[in-house]
């Protein structure tokens, strides 16, 4: 989170000066940039973050006491909560359920599901670490096919597990990607056979 705010000093100071913020959100917004500015200072060799831990017990009860945690559970905590706190919508857009139109590109439709989610929420820390994920899922009955684009924050990968080759970030990625077939209690209702099918 660090090296992705080192550019965000004054954009996460101005929304902790803002009345408009829940006041759970600006302590914990308000902590970590009172932390980085230790860290960046260059004038101490160590530092104890208290006060954000402190911050992170009052809005997740589930993180208190001094027992281990989750790491990646805590920085997706840390990005959402930060995320609301910078969020630059202030009324977002109506929700519905984007389809792709007929003749539209995979291309155009991505692009169109990018911008309406940005138009019900927006931040700097969106720019930095949110993706969007491709997914199609094609009926095995009738060939019909359904693609959605959704925004990612982080993605559980499988890591392969091999003797003969090193295990890399893209390996791990190309096998998160592979075709899966879903079928018995996972079927998919096909809007075209109006039935659960076995999709992949």
């Amino acid at each position: 989170i660090s090296l992705g705010l080192v550019g965000s000093e004054m954009c996460i100071r101005d929304s902790c000066n803002s009345t408009r913020r829940h006041p759970r959100q600006v302590s914990l917004c308000v902590e970590l940039h009172n932390l980085l500015r230790v860290l960046w200072s260059g004038q101490w060799a160590c530092c104890t973050p208290h006060a954000l831990f402190f911050a992170v017990w009052r809005l997740m009860p589930s993180f208190r006491g001094y027992q281990q945690h989750d790491a990646q559970e805590l920085l997706c905590f840390l990005l959402d909560a930060l995320h609301e706190d910078l969020n630059r919508v202030r009324t977002p857009a109506p929700y519905e359920e984007l389809d792709r139109r007929e003749d539209e590109s995979i291309s155009s439709f991505a692009d169109r599901c990018w911008r309406y989610d940005r138009s019900r929420s927006d931040s700097y820390i969106k720019d930095l670490f949110c993706g969007q994920l491709h997914s199609t899922i094609v009926c095995q009955e009738c060939g019909t096919e359904s693609t959605c684009f959704d925004p990612f924050w982080n993605l559980s990968v499988p890591i392969p597990q091999t003797k003969r080759k090193r295990t890399t970030v893209e390996s791990c990625i190309s096998s998160f990607s592979t075709t899966e077939v879903l079928r018995d209690d996972d079927m998919y209702f096909c809007g075209k056979c109006k039935v659960h099918r076995a999709v992949s």
